[in-house]
């Protein structure tokens, strides 16, 4: 056998050990995603309380907010005030006194435009919507130009969502659980779970069915001689349900009989002689699964950076951990290395790594004023309209006039919706150490699935060596197939004579 022959002998089985690792890597995380659907059931039943909760007090909260606007929907409260946007401080004479120039702004719970780089301009400065307490103003804080006037801040109620690269759902390899019955030593086993009509092996059938070469796994010990084994047969059998099931009233249900690729050592029974049933859990076939996307590399980090977010429906269950948040802080998904809580900042030296803020963010009521800016006399001044006076009218009462417009209709609607927070808010608070018994034990059950989803890792980055390892194996393959090389490496080495 030629050189070139040997070495390539060596990397086609370098090639093949490669597939046979990811093969068995896929069938573990087969056989491990499927052992997290009861803490995966058991976590979204919880989650899903905790947030319809905290979820039911953010509606209202809502409801408050959208009473307050429809007060100045209807025109009896107003969102309107002078903004103070330029001053001239003229020379001190009587002919030329200091003077201010107003704009009619919306006022607004963000962020406000600075109309100048420095001076009044770029600070947010208003006259005294009751036209008497003459020029207040706010500054740039944190990069923001805000002020609440005409305001009244609320914190929602949320769940915050910590979350890892490791926790990532790869695929739902779950296909059934339920009570099963089998002897010792044989390949038979009664999945006493009722089935829909035919076995599920015809792939036409769309019903959610059973099929051969899925995985079947018991919760209990001692049944099954490994830790799972595939599904070879599948048929049917009617047998007398009622012992597993007390809501099935027939005496003849549908069941499928499995066959096994492996004997049983255990016997399991219906109920066992403790009064217990023994659960088999059926994963998806491993060679129905796409993987093309399983494997990471070896050394991609599994706890960084770390994702917080705030759980909305489509993410209940989600997460290593979470926390219950009505600090108020923003509601925006932000990523760390938690790592480095407490340690200098690699970006800024002079400062330590903190926490980001994540929170549930908060709910701005637009109160308004009972008073509106007039332009002059009792005429409104509309959006946008600028307006230049002297100091005596910023607290004489000339630049807003009364708000007459009445709407007991909407006030009853606030005071309505205001009741209902209140009430609400109020039974969350009371009903807190309940609540919070709750979340722990969704965390509690997140520890033990966070334990399976850190092996499934663990089986992803043995699935990215091999592709790896494959990719490099070809690679030479093809530097060595070259017929340049093939000579070379072919022909007599040197001082060979023989």
């Amino acid at each position: 056998m030629s050189r070139s022959s040997e070495i390539l002998k060596v990397v086609n089985h370098k090639i093949d050990s490669a597939n046979v690792v990811k093969e068995n890597c896929t069938e573990g995380i087969s056989v491990l995603d499927a052992g997290k659907e009861p803490y995966r059931g058991s976590i979204q039943i919880l989650d899903t309380l905790l947030f319809d909760e905290t979820n039911a007090v953010n509606e209202s909260i809502n409801d408050v907010g959208a009473a307050y606007q429809s007060r100045v929907d209807a025109g009896c409260r107003s969102d309107l005030l002078w903004r103070v946007i330029d001053y001239d401080p003229g020379d001190g004479t009587p002919a030329n006194p200091p003077e201010w120039t107003l704009e009619c702004v919306r006022i607004e719970a963000g962020d406000y435009e600075k109309k100048s780089n420095s001076g009044i301009g770029s600070a947010f400065a208003f006259v005294e919507p009751n036209g008497s307490g003459g020029i207040s103003s706010t500054h740039m804080s944190r990069g923001v130009l805000q002020n609440i006037v005409g305001f009244q801040t609320d914190f929602y109620h949320g769940l915050k969502i910590f979350d890892e690269p490791y926790a990532a759902n790869v695929t739902d390899t779950y296909v059934r659980g339920g009570v099963g019955t089998c002897g010792f030593g044989t390949t038979r086993l009664y999945f006493m779970s009722p089935t829909s009509a035919g076995t599920g092996n015809d792939p036409t059938d769309p019903s959610a069915g059973i099929k051969t070469g899925m995985l079947i796994q018991s919760n209990t010990i001692g049944i099954l001689g490994g830790t799972y084994t595939e599904i070879v047969g599948v048929e049917t059998a009617m047998i007398d349900m009622r012992r597993i099931d007390s809501g099935i009233s027939t005496d003849s249900t549908e069941i499928n009989v499995l066959t096994l690729e492996t004997p049983t050592i255990g016997i399991a029974s219906a109920p066992q002689p403790d009064g217990t049933y023994v659960d088999f859990i059926i994963s998806k076939d491993p060679d129905s699964l796409e993987v093309e996307d399983w494997g990471i590399p070896i050394n991609t980090p599994p706890y960084t950076p770390q994702t917080i977010k705030m759980m909305i429906s489509s993410s209940i269950g989600a997460g290593t951990s979470i926390a219950y948040d009505n600090s108020g802080e923003p509601n925006v998904i932000r990523t760390w290395n938690q790592f480095m809580l407490g340690l200098p900042d690699p970006n800024d030296f002079d400062v330590d790594v903190t926490r980001p803020e994540v929170g549930a963010g908060r709910s701005h009521y637009l109160i308004g004023f009972g008073s509106f800016p007039v332009i002059s006399g009792s005429t409104a001044a509309t959006l946008g309209q600028t307006k230049t006076v002297l100091a005596a009218e910023l607290t004489n009462g000339s630049l807003y006039n009364n708000v007459s417009t009445t709407c007991s209709t909407q006030q009853t609607n606030l005071v309505n919706a205001i009741s209902t927070r209140d009430t609400l808010e109020s039974a969350l608070n009371s009903s807190m150490s309940t609540f919070n018994a709750r979340l722990s034990l969704s965390n509690d059950i997140r520890e033990d699935q966070n334990d399976l989803n850190i092996r499934i890792w663990g089986y992803r980055t043995q699935i990215g060596q091999s592709d790896a390892d494959i990719d490099k194996s070809k690679a030479f393959k093809g530097v060595l197939n070259d017929t340049q090389f093939l000579d070379e490496i072919n022909g007599a080495a040197p001082g060979d004579n023989s």
